[in-house]
C-alpha cells in the first residue's frame, strides 16, 4: 500500500478573538504560546482511497468540509466517501465560522482553506510504500462531567461516570521500516488551561503530536478527537473541583500519553493489517424541538455578552431555520475487523456505544467526533436528564432548539445502512 502525510501552519496571522468559552467575548488572543496545525494522510491501496484531515481548532461549521470536498474532487478525483475531516476540539484556538457569531476574522479564514490545500497538495506528493499497523491501549487521563446523585444530574466531576478509557493507534511505516505517520484517538476535551487562557495552543493533542515527532524522526503524527463531549482532562479534576491548568501540567499529561504509545510500539503490541479503505458517508436530518420566540426574547432580556449575541442571532435566523439540523457522518472499512466512524459534532459516549453496536461490536472501532460545529449529539438519557449537553448547550451553539429522544434510532439507523452499503 501507499501513504502520504503533511502538516502546514496555521497559527493565526491576524487578531481574532478565541473560540471555546464565551467567557473570552469580545476580547483578542495574546499571544500563541505555541502553533497550531492542520495535518493530512493520505492512503492509496489499490482502488481504495482515503484522505484524512484534521485541525488544531476547537471545530468549524461544514462550509469547509464542504470546500475541502469540491477541491479534492476537481483536483484529485476523490469523493465524500473518501474524506474524515475533524478538528482536535482545542480550547485554546481563534474563533472561526459556525461558533462565537460575528467574532470570526474573513482573512484567517481565507488564509486556513489555503493553508489547507497546500497541505493536502504535499500530502500528494509525499507518497511512502509500506505498511500499517493498529493497536488499542488503555489510559486514565479523562473524567466523566456530568455528575449525578440519585439519578438526578447535579453536574460537576464524576470519577464513577461513563468514560472511554481506550487510545487507539496506526502506525504507518515505510518500507525500510522507519515510520512515517502516527495515528492517536482518545476521547477528552482540550480544556485543562480553562477559559483564563488567552494564549493560543494546541493543547495536549498538538503537545503529544510534538513529543511523538521529537521521539521518532521523520514521522507527523495526528490526533484525532474521539467521544469527548463530557469528559475533561483528570488532571482537571482537584479535591472534588474543577481547576484551570498550567502549561507544564499540559506538559506533564502529554508525556504520560506518548510515553504510553511509546511503550505499546517498544512492546511489539501492534497488529499489521491490511489497510484497503472503503468508505460512505452520509447526511441525516434530526428534527428538534424549537425553542419559543417568548423564550428567547426572555432570554435576551436577562443574558449579556456571548449569551445575550447567541439569543439574538437564534432570533434574527428564526423564521428562516428548519425545525431540523443536518448531521453529517460515515463508515470507512479499513480491514475485516478495523473500522473507522465519524460524526459531526460533540458526541457523548453513550452515542459513540451505540455506533458501535451499528457496526458490529465484534468489530474494533476507531470512533472520531467533532466533524463540525453542530451542537453536541446526545442520546436519549441525556436529553432526558437535561443539562448542557442535553439540551442546553443549543443556546451556545445559536442553534433553533433541541434534538428529539428518537435520535438514538435516527443515527442507529444511518451508521448500520451505510455499513451495509460498503
Amino acid at each position: 500500500m501507499k501513504f502520504g502525510v503533511a502538516k502546514d501552519i496555521i497559527s493565526p496571522d491576524v487578531r481574532t478573538g478565541m473560540s471555546g468559552y464565551g467567557s473570552r467575548y469580545g476580547e483578542f488572543f495574546k499571544d500563541i504560546h505555541d502553533d497550531l496545525y492542520v495535518r493530512c494522510l493520505y492512503t492509496e491501496n489499490g482502488d481504495d482511497q482515503l484522505l484524512m484531515v484534521v485541525y488544531d481548532l476547537t471545530f468549524h461549521d461544514f462550509s469547509l468540509t464542504t470546500a475541502i470536498r469540491e477541491y479534492i474532487d476537481e483536483k484529485y478525483g476523490l469523493s465524500a466517501d473518501q474524506l474524515i475531516l475533524s478538528y482536535t476540539h482545542t480550547h485554546a484556538a481563534p474563533a472561526i465560522e459556525g461558533f462565537s457569531p460575528g467574532e470570526q476574522n474573513p482573512q484567517y479564514e481565507a488564509m486556513l482553506l489555503e493553508r489547507t490545500k497546500s497541505c493536502i497538495d504535499r500530502c500528494m506528493l509525499n507518497i511512502y510504500e509500506g505498511s500499517v499497523s493498529f493497536c488499542q491501549v488503555k489510559g486514565d487521563w479523562n473524567i466523566n462531567r456530568r455528575k449525578l446523585i440519585d439519578g438526578k444530574l447535579v453536574g460537576g466531576p464524576y470519577p464513577e461516570g461513563l468514560s472511554d478509557k481506550t487510545m487507539n493507534l496506526l502506525k504507518f511505516s515505510d518500507n525500510d521500516g522507519v515510520i512515517r505517520a502516527l495515528l492517536f484517538n482518545y476521547g477528552c476535551h482540550p480544556v485543562a488551561l480553562g477559559g483564563a487562557n488567552y494564549s493560543i495552543s494546541t493543547e495536549y493533542p498538538g503537545r503529544v503530536c510534538e513529543i511523538l515527532q521529537g521521539k521518532y524522526y521523520g514521522c507527523t503524527p495526528l490526533f484525532f478527537q474521539g467521544a469527548g463531549a463530557h469528559e475533561r482532562p483528570k488532571i482537571a479534576y482537584n479535591n472534588g473541583k474543577w481547576i484551570s491548568c498550567s502549561f507544564e501540567e499540559v506538559n506533564e499529561m502529554a508525556y504520560q500519553m506518548a510515553s504510553r504509545i511509546d511503550t505499546a510500539i517498544a512492546n511489539g503490541k501492534f497488529t499489521p493489517i491490511d489497510f484497503s479503505p472503503k468508505g460512505k458517508a452520509f447526511e441525516v436530518n434530526v428534527p428538534i424541538i424549537p425553542f419559543t420566540k417568548e423564550f428567547l426574547n426572555e432570554k435576551i432580556r436577562t443574558s449579556r455578552g456571548f449569551m445575550e449575541n447567541t439569543f439574538k442571532t437564534i432570533l434574527k435566523e428564526y423564521d428562516d431555520s428548519p425545525d431540523y439540523l443536518p448531521l453529517r457522518g460515515g463508515v470507512v472499512k479499513v480491514s475485516e475487523d478495523v473500522y473507522i466512524a465519524w460524526l459531526t459534532g460533540e458526541i457523548v459516549v453513550e452515542v459513540k456505544d451505540l455506533i458501535h453496536k451499528a457496526i458490529g461490536e465484534d468489530k474494533k472501532l476507531i470512533f472520531i467526533g467533532y466533524a463540525d460545529s453542530i451542537a453536541y449529539i446526545p442520546n436519549s438519557t441525556i436529553i432526558e436528564q437535561g443539562g448542557y449537553e442535553g439540551g442546553e448547550a443549543m443556546y451556545a451553539f445559536a442553534r433553533k432548539g433541541a434534538f428529539i429522544p428518537e435520535i438514538d434510532q435516527i443515527l442507529f439507523d444511518s451508521f448500520k445502512q451505510a455499513t451495509e452499503q460498503i
